[in-house]
């Protein structure tokens, strides 16, 4: 059994071998065209990294001037309602996407600093 698996695998590597690697052409120009189209590659990356390392970052600025309901409920220290009426009356811009609200974090601290007891 042993021997016949070994004659399975030099029957498949000579079969496999024989179509990447023509008789005609030395194994060793295919290590070299492998290492040129490899070196190609890592240019090819390494100039799309410094494109991508270039773009500005504003999508993250802009996200942190949103905050989730979770977020708003635990800095105003209210319940889901009195952010709901807050923003029916439009004291408070908010902006919805599907069903979740997400608050504006300056209306929020403008609604907090004129209602400040003094």
């Amino acid at each position: 059994m042993f021997l016949g698996a070994v004659f399975f695998l030099f029957y498949v590597h000579i079969k496999f071998s024989c179509i990447y690697l023509p008789t005609f052409i030395p194994a060793m120009d295919y290590q070299e065209k492998i290492f040129v189209e490899l070196a190609k590659l890592n240019q090819k990356i390494d100039s799309v990294s410094s494109m991508i390392r270039g773009l500005p970052v504003k999508s993250s600025e802009n996200l942190d001037r949103w905050l989730t309901e979770e977020q708003t409920r635990e800095l105003m220290q209210r319940g889901g309602t009195s952010l709901w009426d807050l923003r029916k009356r439009k004291k408070i811009v908010s902006s919805k996407i599907g069903n979740r609200t997400y608050y504006d974090r300056e209306s929020i601290i403008n609604y907090i600093e004129k209602n400040k007891v003094k």
